[in-house]
């Protein structure tokens, strides 16, 4: 299991891949903003946020929200 950035009564913070996070984790509150259209390679990066946002379906609980930050 991933180790947490930083913890807390009130949640857990995670500095991870989303790839690779999405796919350890079960949660009530996904917060998440990733570079769009011709950002998806960024600073070296790259994101496929096709699988990103499989990855946020997958780990959400059931009645569970995201908050995807665009722009």
């Amino acid at each position: 299991m991933m180790k947490p950035y930083f913890e807390c009564e009130h949640g857990i913070v995670y500095n991870a891949s989303a790839e690779t996070l999405l796919n350890e984790i079960k949660s009530d509150l996904i917060v998440t903003s990733p570079p769009y259209g011709t950002l998806r390679k960024y600073k070296g990066f790259e994101f496929d946020l096709g699988k990103i946002a499989h990855g946020v379906k997958t780990c959400l609980s059931d009645g569970g929200t995201c908050v995807w930050v665009v722009a």
